[in-house]
């Protein structure tokens, strides 16, 4: 496990369609905002024991995720007996925010009942202003129980130092009736019930704690990774935190700033070692757009496709080309920030369907697994993008004319009943591409593929480049279907405004 170290804290978001990896770049972007030097090799690794260690913390945002989700708000409990107490529960980011005061994370002070076997143990795991956390376990078990963690409220410390209390009657639940006497007394002046003191034990080591503390108080780096970050209504989830994120008014900066939270009345500040790493996709609108208060708190990097981690051969297909294709005319179609991610079309996600679906180790098997990925997960995401408009995103997916992977759907008997019946157009996705049918046509779908491929567009090519009129291969190269209705190439002008009703589709004429 790597040393703690304090390295300045990371604020970033990474942004870019879905399916680039950004989740993926996250785990180590988490782990490099702790220690840099971690090798590529061994990022998993650390990043499962740093989360084991409660330095770094997932969140995922959705809409109705709020402040008292994430900072902390008033929530029912139950007491023990029966009763419903209202108490303010912290929420993942107020904790996360206690770590920097953590003097020993499962590895130092082991405060232990002197009177009494060494089992279980009690260590200390959060030290801060509002109280000492505490988690008990048994010295034979290698990972500690989350479940034996209790947190010890200072007032509760303070109040017994004030009474100079012994430690000792806090050593059990029970007692003599003079320890129980002053056990309820202490409840009753702090308003607490006296269910609150019956982890006795633990409130024996955070006394303890308290009493003796620890010289050592260096705070430790922190992570928080916010995934699909632009999914709440940001404004409303960190209200005014917006300003202790700011890393110049942290805590021990220049400018340090503190607020009073509103339900537990605590004063609070952001660590100057927490970091916040959020993945954001770009291409759903309808999500929250991040305001500029927030955007100039964060760093934005892109993390867009990368045809060159796509399989370079699969079943003898180069699927970076294909990839490249599509991505091409989405941008011009929409914007480059409505792509197609490479993570689907990479070997081992292919590999992956292959064997799940049972489909064999050779080029077959390899090609069915290429169709069932289009077929279920990209065709899916293109008719969402264009919003059920089967030419365009037939268009992208390579329509070459005389044949394509989705074709109108044949409506003539429905139509023969009455005339005056408005007739939507719609799709069907052709059984020749189907890779559980018995209509799968191996060579078909490979010389389709290929004749995609073939006219891809370079990676390297200028943003700003029109884009490419293509001229489809001679219809003799692809067997044709007798269902498809032949369209026209893809050209810039047809790309011009998809969106407007009033402009002329090639189709129509």
């Amino acid at each position: 496990m790597t040393s703690p170290r304090t390295p300045s804290a990371v604020m970033k978001i990474l942004t870019g369609p879905p399916g680039t990896g950004k989740t993926y770049r996250a785990v180590r972007e988490a782990v490099h905002a702790i220690d840099p030097t971690v090798p590529e090799l061994e990022v998993l690794n650390v990043h499962t024991d740093l989360q084991k260690e409660g330095r770094i913390v997932w969140l995922t945002f959705h809409p109705s995720y709020t402040y008292e989700d994430f900072v902390e708000g008033i929530r029912p409990v139950e007491d023990g007996k029966g009763n419903t107490l209202f108490r303010t529960i912290d929420g993942p980011f107020k904790k996360i925010c206690k770590l920097h005061r953590t003097r020993l994370i499962l590895s130092g002070d082991i405060l232990m009942n002197a009177k009494r076997p060494p089992k279980p143990n009690y260590e200390v795991v959060y030290s801060g202003d509002d109280g000492i956390s505490v988690v008990s376990y048994d010295d034979r078990a290698s990972i500690v129980n989350r479940s034996a963690q209790k947190f010890i409220p200072m007032r509760l410390l303070e109040f017994a130092k004030r009474q100079g209390l012994d430690p000792e009657i806090f050593a059990q639940s029970g007692g003599s009736p003079t320890e129980i006497r002053e056990r309820e007394e202490a409840a009753h002046q702090l308003n607490l019930s006296p269910t609150d003191l019956i982890n006795a034990s633990h409130i024996r080591a955070a006394y303890n704690a308290y009493l003796n503390p620890p010289l050592d108080r260096a705070p430790v780096p922190i992570v928080l990774v916010i995934d699909e970050i632009n999914r709440a209504d940001l404004s409303r989830v960190f209200g005014e935190l917006m300003t202790l994120l700011e890393l110049d008014k942290r805590e021990g900066a220049t400018e340090e700033k503190r607020i009073t939270l509103p339900y537990s009345g605590e004063q609070f500040t952001v660590p100057a070692t927490l970091s916040i790493i959020g993945t954001m996709n770009t291409a759903d609108r309808s999500l929250a757009v991040l305001d500029y208060a927030l955007r100039r708190r964060f760093t934005f990097v892109e993390v867009m496709p990368d045809p060159n981690l796509c399989a370079g051969s699969y079943g003898g297909l180069n699927l970076g080309a294909y990839l490249t294709w599509m991505n091409r005319v989405l941008t011009a179609l929409l914007s480059r920030d409505n792509q197609i991610g490479h993570v689907d079309l990479m070997e081992p996600r292919l590999e992956e369907v292959r064997g799940q679906e049972g489909y064999t180790d050779d080029d077959d098997g390899r090609l069915r697994a290429v169709a069932w990925t289009l077929r279920h997960k990209i065709a899916p995401l293109l008719l969402e993008y264009f919003h059920e408009d089967w030419r365009l995103a037939s268009r992208v997916l390579g329509d070459k004319g005389v044949d394509a992977l989705l074709i109108p759907q044949d409506f003539s008997d429905v139509a023969a009943l009455d005339n005056n019946l408005d007739i939507r157009s719609s799709y069907e996705m052709e059984d020749w591409w189907n890779p559980t049918s018995m209509a799968w046509d191996e060579e078909r779908f490979k010389r389709y593929m290929s004749a995609i491929s073939s006219v891809g567009v370079p990676v390297t090519s200028s943003p700003a480049a029109s884009v490419p009129t293509v001229t489809p291969p001679t219809p003799t190269t692809v067997a044709a279907s007798p269902a498809a209705a032949p369209a026209a190439p893809m050209t810039p002008a047809a790309a011009t405004n998809p969106a407007d009703p009033d402009q002329e589709d090639p189709d129509e004429e």
